[in-house]
């Protein structure tokens, strides 16, 4: 199981990545993607940011040949996510998390817009995540809406 996820497709949002791909399914044909932006957020939820360059610095990537090279151009950007795709390989459980990452919408560390942008979802009112499940918002945010009131109604003693 382990190397078969090895060999999957890596980007960093690759959901975006994808388009720029002809015949994307053929990367997919024997392995799923791993989107090293989603599993930074589920193995680094603290970190500052988990954009690619963020990342980079927050956790000290090494990035060859050239580190000086100017962020945003493709070839350093493969090598930043390879090597952040190293550093992952690195960390345990890493294959488990990136492939149910990549199953499931985004597991956001804090809230990202409203009132309450910025904080963990944490210390978000219940009556506030009851009504995120009611709006029609992305994918990520209602998911992590919901995963917080499963987990605080887990939390719940028993009457």
């Amino acid at each position: 199981m382990a190397y078969r996820a090895c060999l999957s497709p890596a980007a960093h949002r690759s959901q975006f990545e994808r388009q720029w791909l002809a015949g994307p399914e053929r990367l997919s044909r024997f392995s799923p993607w791993i989107c090293t932006w989603k599993a930074a957020l589920r193995l680094w939820p603290d970190a500052p940011s988990h954009g690619l360059q963020v990342l980079r610095y927050h956790l000290e990537l090494d990035v060859s040949p050239d580190p000086q090279a100017p962020a945003h151009r493709a070839l350093q950007d493969v090598l930043v996510t390879a090597s952040l795709f190293r550093r992952m390989l690195a960390e345990e459980d890493c294959i488990e998390k990136m492939i149910a990452a990549e199953k499931e919408p985004a597991l956001l560390p804090r809230v990202t817009f409203g009132k309450h942008k910025g904080k963990a979802w944490r210390d978000v009112p219940d009556d506030y995540l009851e009504w995120m499940c009611g709006q029609d918002f992305d994918a990520d945010r209602e998911f992590c809406a919901r995963q917080e009131l499963a987990l605080r109604a887990k939390q719940q003693p028993i009457s």
